[in-house]
């Protein structure tokens, strides 16, 4: 089709459009009412594609927003530990060094692959050698224990969580100074066990329990759970706490390693 058999068969259409729009701009220059209305039907529309605009670059931001805040979230983690530290020993700043004060650290991760449906519980980490993991780190979330370190590769490391029949952590109930073992018995990924509590110890239902702190794995006073219920064992000096875990393992997907300066020099200690 030549040129010019397109402006004879287009021609008057584009005049009829060109002619809308110059009567559409004449009516809402010159009357207020109109005006108005335009401004707003303008705005309104600005205003939508603005929020949807919005949103997806919120979206696509979500996972450098994720890290910056675990970063942040993995600072104040320190500052805590090293204040609950100076809080312990009121005059410690005379007798202890920054170093211990300030013993552990919260190294930020991501879980990139979790083994959930049986007993031997596994997540893979994207933190390795490279990042001065070793094996014994322990592993925590936003709200509990998560496990412990098992094997590391430069880039990645394994972590044997917390619902695996080998998994030993020294636990205590908030207020109380003594302390069990608590372990997974391999039913219910809501429950764990704590063992070893004397039974003259007072439990009860709805009691916080909290890592005691009696090993270089987890700092102290984080929080595990909360006692379901508590019974007394036959021809025993102890009694057996069933703890109802407050973290949801299987929502997981960002995790702190904690890695404990003053790990090597205990292990010198005690070898």
């Amino acid at each position: 089709m030549t040129t010019f058999k397109r402006v004879r068969r287009f021609g008057s259409w584009v005049t009829f459009l060109v002619l809308e729009a110059i009567s559409l701009t004449l009516v809402v220059e010159y009357n207020q009412y109109q005006n108005q209305i335009f401004a707003h039907s303008a705005n309104v529309v600005t205003g939508t594609l603005n929020d949807q605009k919005s949103g997806v670059f919120q979206f696509l931001s979500l996972t450098n927003e994720n890290e910056r805040l675990q970063e942040e979230n993995a600072r104040l983690r320190k500052a805590l530990s090293a204040m609950q530290a100076t809080v312990a020993t009121p005059d410690s700043s005379a007798r202890f060094p920054d170093s211990l004060r300030q013993r552990y650290e919260f190294l930020p991760t991501k879980v990139i692959n979790k083994t959930l449906l049986g007993q031997n519980n596994y997540f893979t980490i994207d933190r390795g050698t490279r990042d001065s993991v070793v094996r014994h780190m322990g592993v925590i979330g936003d709200q509990g224990l998560i496990g412990i370190i098992t094997n590391v590769s430069r880039h990645y490391a394994k972590v044997m969580t917390i619902l695996h029949p080998q998994t030993r952590i020294s636990a205590s109930i908030k207020g109380q100074s003594y302390y069990g073992s608590l372990l997974w018995e391999g039913r219910n990924p809501n429950i764990m066990t704590l063992e070893d509590i004397p039974k003259i110890v007072d439990v009860s239902q709805g009691d916080t329990i909290i890592t005691s702190g009696y090993s270089n794995i987890f700092p102290p006073n984080i929080v595990i759970g909360t006692v379901e219920n508590s019974e007394l064992k036959p021809g025993d000096g102890g009694r057996t706490i069933s703890v109802r875990l407050i973290n949801d393992l299987s929502s997981l997907t960002y995790a702190y390693v904690i890695r404990d300066r003053m790990a090597s020099d205990l292990k010198k200690l005690e070898e």
